[in-house]
């Protein structure tokens, strides 16, 4: 009876301390991020007629493609990353001109991230990660009704983007889960969070 009251408690232990992140394992996660340049509405100085922002939608995936077994039994991952959002003000300047100025930005990176093995348990999954990539901004003025003749503006311009990155990971329901995620970095968004889904590999 011991003996057996000793198996169940190992096979509990193991399966607490099993891996979430084995090679070949694919994470999927969408949610919502921060910018530091994040148009606000308390930036304007204008007269605002109309204004929308939209939120800040993130999609990125984290695929383990190997073990660092001889080291220190970590894992690596790798995928690609994307956020966007886009915002439109309407105001009238000081000398009584209208204004409609659109924004849209568009971030693209590769993330390549680190699974240390005493971080990694069946339900949480935490990591630390490098981001590079590009984010192009564009930027479109119209002047809607003024003194002078119609004015309309374009200008785009690309950055390069590079940070390092801490992720949380906690899957409350099978291979469902949460996560958080915090960048330090040129160009990149600061916070991100949202759901993200898990595709066990077959190794």
């Amino acid at each position: 009876m011991r003996f057996f009251y000793f198996f169940i408690l190992v096979s509990l232990t193991l399966t607490s301390l099993s891996q979430s992140f084995e090679k070949g394992t694919k994470v999927i996660y969408m949610g919502s991020a921060a910018s530091s340049r994040y148009l606000d509405q308390n930036f304007f100085k204008d007269k605002t007629e109309e204004y929308f922002k939209s939120p800040i939608i993130a999609l990125g995936m984290d695929y383990c493609f190997s073990t660092i077994r001889d080291v220190s039994n970590s894992r690596l991952g790798i995928g690609p990353y994307i956020s966007s959002w886009s915002a439109i003000h309407e105001y009238t300047d000081s000398k009584n001109n209208q204004w409609e100025n659109q924004w849209t930005d568009f971030f693209a990176a590769i993330r390549f991230t680190h699974h240390l093995t005493y971080f990694t348990r069946k339900k949480l999954d935490m990591c630390s990660g490098i981001i590079v990539g590009a984010r192009y901004k564009y930027y479109h003025y119209i002047e809607k009704q003024g003194n002078e003749l119609p004015r309309d503006y374009h200008r785009s311009k690309i950055y390069p983007a590079i940070g390092i990155t801490a992720t949380a990971r906690f899957y409350f329901y099978k291979n469902t889960g949460i996560f958080a995620e915090v960048c330090f970095g040129y160009k990149t968004d600061l916070v991100l969070f949202g759901i993200c889904q898990k595709f066990p590999g077959s190794n």
